[in-house]
């Protein structure tokens, strides 16, 4: 049986040809589609010259400025939206069943409220989540609920805060003082 070396010579030299034909279609469609700058040096130029893109803050309310029946926490994080309940002489008027709104920024998009009359005894208490687009952005958030007992005392406050990671301490909290109704 003949063997033909130079056939097998000719078929090596075509397929290494092919082969090195493919690596660099490859690499010249990669290098287009990888080292495509994104921006133009004019691009980088005028934002060198004209300066940084301002980054929008978040606009905070003052309390002064607020509108009616809108409560602040000390520090501005949370705040409680009553106006649609009735108002004498600073304090609400807090029934059962009763529905309160606001907004706030808490880990996770969670705070815990709760309702205590004068004495201090908790009437009604959950936790609620905030709507929030973005973690650090406020959310809006509404909690309805029902006294699990009737009041001992005429007045109270509603508490609406975060729970601290530390140690459980309130934080960003809102005292809102209330007239109790049973």
């Amino acid at each position: 049986m003949k063997r033909y070396p130079r056939f097998r010579i000719l078929v090596a030299v075509l397929v290494l040809c092919a082969v090195a034909f493919g690596m660099a279609l490859l690499f010249r469609v990669r290098s287009e589609s990888v080292h495509k700058p994104a921006v133009s040096s004019k691009d980088v130029r005028d934002r060198f010259q004209n300066g940084p893109t301002p980054v929008p803050q978040a606009v905070v309310p003052e309390p002064a400025l607020a509108r009616e029946g809108v409560e602040f926490s000390d520090d501005r994080v949370t705040e409680v939206d009553l106006s649609g309940m009735e108002r004498v002489d600073g304090m609400y008027y807090f029934r059962s069943p009763f529905e309160f709104a606001g907004t706030t920024t808490a880990f996770e998009n969670q705070f815990a409220w709760r309702v205590r009359d004068g004495k201090g005894t908790v009437l009604a208490e959950g936790t609620g989540y905030a709507s929030s687009s973005d973690m650090g952005v406020p959310g809006p958030f509404l909690i309805r609920g029902i006294f699990s007992i009737a009041p001992t005392a005429p007045t109270g406050t509603l508490d609406v805060f975060e729970a601290s990671a530390k140690d459980g301490t309130p934080i960003h909290d809102v005292h809102v003082p209330v007239v109790l109704w049973k």
